[in-house]
């Protein structure tokens, strides 16, 4: 018994008859193309993707044929079979595009893995740096499945030019990490260089933008734990030392191990400020310093308001100071004979005092 086939064309000597008619359509729509190859190749592939679609009406279970639609349906994949070629190349051609897209998909998959679960970490990493600039970038790498890559990012600081170059590498887990940051300092848009240093990712995650650049300028940073004991936030100190590099001249990171914020707190109190200063102006100086930036600051030093600027210490507990000529000044010593001073003058009221009742 024959299925009934409501399809329009329910023969196939039918179908081929409208073969032609497609093809002078299809040639109307090339009309202004120059290139003949463009144009044959799109009526070949026209025309093989209609006999696969004839094949497929008159081979499915149920329909039955008589022996000269089996003989033009043999005829009809003949056909197609040469179109295969023709579109597609030769046997090898065809095997050649199978694995080239199995690869590509396969590489898309692990691209789009790498890009879910390393975005975010990685996108973190830069805010916390102070160089979001660089996300986009990372973001089209990422994207474009590479495995090791490089970010620049330039930007002008007080007259100079800083280059952050930051490479990524992909590990044997298939994560990307940052691996090197590689900061470059000019005086101007090609000018001399005045620094070029590398970090290692290991020793400087965490380090914000201004961390960074004390680092640079071989000051020492304080990194908080987050802990916070009796006598205030505990953490590590880090210094660069920029005469001890590895291998690949990447300077070591010096630790401090058992350092706190208690020392530097109390020597900041005990200064002579002319005004005093609130707890939260308090911390907001001392995170400044902390992050290598010298603070301006108000000292009665000899009896006289004077504006002078402090930042870390070379020994890591300590603070220095300088004058408004960028000096070094010893502040503690003369913050020290001030008791002295007021003493003396105390005692002399005192004398004065006695002398009048005599």
């Amino acid at each position: 018994m024959k299925a009934n086939i409501d399809e329009p064309v329910n023969r196939i000597a039918d179908a081929l008859s409208i073969i032609t008619e497609r093809e002078a359509r299809v040639r109307t729509i090339f009309e202004g193309v120059d290139s003949k190859r463009i144009t044959e190749t799109n009526l070949l592939k026209e025309r093989r993707n209609f006999y696969n679609k004839v094949e497929t009406k008159f081979s499915r279970p149920g329909v039955v044929l008589n022996a000269d639609e089996k003989a033009s349906l043999r005829n009809l994949r003949t056909l197609r079979n040469k179109l295969d070629k023709q579109v597609w190349g030769n046997t090898f051609g065809k095997i050649a595009t199978f694995f080239r897209r199995t690869f590509a998909s396969t590489r898309h998959r692990r691209m789009e893995k790498a890009v879910n679960t390393d975005m975010a970490k990685l996108s973190k990493q830069l805010i916390v740096m102070g160089i979001p600039s660089a996300l986009n970038q990372m973001k089209e790498k990422l994207a474009g499945g590479y495995s090791n890559f490089e970010v620049n990012v330039f930007e002008y600081d007080k007259g100079k030019l800083i280059n952050y170059n930051l490479k990524y590498k992909t590990g044997n887990d298939g994560k990307v990490a940052l691996h090197q940051t590689r900061i470059i300092v000019k005086s101007r848009l090609g000018g001399a260089l005045i620094q070029d240093h590398r970090f290692d990712s290991l020793k400087y995650e965490g380090l914000n933008r201004n961390q960074m650049l004390s680092l640079m300028a071989g000051r020492p940073v304080f990194m908080p734990t987050g802990a916070v004991g009796i006598e205030g936030p505990t953490g590590n100190w880090l210094k660069v030392d920029f005469n001890d590099k590895d291998i690949n001249r990447v300077p070591k990171i010096m630790e401090f191990q058992g350092n706190n914020l208690a020392q530097l707190s109390m020597q900041f109190t005990a200064l002579p400020h002319t005004v005093p200063i609130n707890s939260s102006s308090h911390a907001s100086m001392m995170r400044m310093v902390l992050d290598g930036i010298r603070v301006p600051l108000n000292l009665t030093i000899d009896g006289q308001p004077q504006m002078v600027s402090m930042e870390i210490g070379d020994t890591l507990d300590n603070l220095k100071f300088y004058n408004a000529r960028g000096e070094k000044i010893d502040i503690n010593g003369k913050a020290k004979q001030e008791p002295k001073i007021k003493k003396i003058i105390a005692n002399k009221r005192q004398i004065m005092r006695r002398a009048s009742k005599i």
